[in-house]
């Protein structure tokens, strides 16, 4: 049997694994909050004077000595932290603060410098270790009221008394922001709440805010930027978040950055722990909606089933996750056409399951579209009804065409209006934006045994006499539109469509 109250490992593992994959039982913050089990916080996000974006970062942390330097004769920060104490603390002089320092150093400065301005202060480090239990009662009887150490307190300590916790430095790890979080969380006679003082200044990427202000927000059904932003209607029972501005305009930016940041790694703990942080269940809409992570960059090579494959929340794999993910990111990101992908959409909400020969001479055409979205190059099947009974049998790739294609349908906004070029059986509509291989379907070049080899701007069909004239808008994503063209209308009538650079205006091209 094991007890944790940090389950999130710092080497980013699944706890679950040393434990059969079972958690018999579980609480987790907001819940022992809401049950009133602990005190609740009051959160001040203070605006710190240290710039840390250029402080150095080496294996996941600021590198101390370079934060030690900063801190240590650092007036102009000193005075931020002591007014802030004014500021957020009814009584200074009547508290029982731990104040978490980057170093031996840093502590000694900072009890120092609170010693001076007539705050009764001491340090507890690695020097002083035996002093260990004399420093606790004298900050329990309020012998002093500010207490500086250097990871002293993380663990194993129980200091219910504790009403007031500084962190007077960025705390990397989510593992031990929790355990120092956590000394201020126990209840005593008379301690209402817990004052937790934050000092966030401008942040390298890598520090990660998200992970700390979830853990603080709970189980919700909103990002954490949309939280912020609403100023945090949903936090457990009397607890607070209070940002002030240059502090909040410091987190929103680390939360932007970090959603740009997103690796497979970082994926999989999210969605591993995503039932204990939401209140809404796992699945594509809820994930990328709370965690705000843009389609192009949860589809660059892999697909939602194999990140769930990978989290272990699912044991079975699509056979098309290659094709899936190809289709998503080179193929329907770039299309805007609601008409299309509703016709996608309403054969993957049937499971495939239909008759090709039912379907009209436009849907027809649309689902050989589709055919090329998948799989690029003709002679994969030898007809489309033989294509979707084989996506049929595949549940897991079905079960994720229904989530999403409904999310790409949002990300539509072009306005479609009917096709006026008198074409019969026309899949597309004027001012709808498609792939060069949607097009070449739908005005005939490419068939289910033949695909298009035209690679040119110009798609000719002599048999119908269309001639297609292609122009780049998502430049590098699509295949065959790697070329800078600078086409655009230059009026509501004229349109400036470049050719190459070989043709000339007397040619056939030109």
């Amino acid at each position: 049997m094991g007890l944790t109250a940090t389950p999130e490992r710092m080497d980013g593992m699944d706890i679950k694994h040393d434990f059969d994959g079972t958690i018999s039982a579980e609480i987790r913050l907001d819940d022992a909050l809401n049950k009133g089990l602990l005190a609740p916080f009051h959160y001040y996000g203070i605006t710190d004077s240290v710039d840390y974006s250029e402080v150095a970062w080496d294996k996941g942390h600021y590198v101390i000595s370079e934060l030690s330097k900063i801190y240590r004769y650092n007036d102009a920060r000193t005075e931020v932290i002591l007014r802030s104490l004014q500021k957020y603390l009814d009584n200074i002089r009547d508290v029982r603060a731990l104040c978490f320092c980057v170093d031996q150093e840093h502590a000694k400065y900072m009890a120092s410098k609170f010693t001076l301005c007539g705050l009764k202060a001491d340090v507890l480090t690695s020097d002083n270790a035996p002093m260990r239990t004399v420093l606790y009662n004298r900050l329990k009887t309020k012998s002093i009221n500010y207490l500086f150490v250097v990871d002293m307190f993380n663990e194993g300590v129980d200091i219910p008394e504790v009403d007031t916790i500084l962190f007077l430095r960025p705390t990397e790890s989510l593992t031990v922001f929790i355990q120092q979080f956590g000394r201020g969380l126990r209840k005593a006679p008379g301690k209402e709440y817990v004052n937790i003082l934050d000092y966030v200044g401008n942040s390298r990427a890598e520090f990660n805010y998200t992970d700390r202000m979830r853990t603080m927000m709970g189980r919700t059904s909103m990002s954490v930027l949309e939280e912020l932003n609403l100023n945090c209607p949903h936090l457990p029972l009397k607890c607070q978040i209070i940002l002030e501005p240059k502090a909040k305009e410091y987190i929103v930016n680390n939360l932007k950055n970090a959603i740009l940041n997103y690796n497979s790694r970082k994926l999989t703990a999210l969605i591993q722990n995503f039932d204990r942080n939401h209140s809404v269940p796992l699945n594509l809409e809820n994930f990328v909606d709370i965690y705000q992570i843009p389609l192009e960059r949860l589809y660059k090579g892999r697909t939602w089933n194999q990140l769930l494959n990978e989290s272990n929340i699912v044991n079975t794999q699509s056979n098309y996750n290659e094709e899936l993910s190809r289709a998503v990111y080179r193929k329907w990101l770039a299309t805007d056409s609601y008409s299309y992908l509703s016709f996608i959409n309403s054969i993957a909400q049937k499971s495939f399951k239909i008759n090709v020969k039912q379907l009209s001479a436009v849907d027809q055409t649309r689902l050989l579209m589709f055919y090329y979205d998948l799989f690029e190059t003709s002679g994969k099947y030898t007809s489309l009804q033989e294509m979707v009974d084989a996506l049929a049998k595949d549940s897991c790739f079905c079960d994720e065409m229904k989530q999403v294609v409904p999310l790409l349908q949002k990300n539509n906004n072009a306005y479609e209006k009917p096709d006026n070029s008198q074409l019969m059986n026309f899949p597309l509509k004027l001012h709808g934006i498609y792939t060069k291989s949607q097009i070449q379907v739908a005005i005939g070049t490419s068939t289910l045994e033949k695909k298009s080899p035209a690679r040119e701007g110009v798609e000719r069909n002599k048999n119908t006499k269309v001639e297609a004239m292609f122009v780049d808008i998502i430049k590098n994503r699509e295949e065959g539109s790697t070329t800078d063209y600078d086409d655009k209308a230059l009026t509501s009538s004229l349109f400036q469509w470049d050719t190459q650079n070989r043709v000339r205006p007397d040619s056939n091209e030109g």
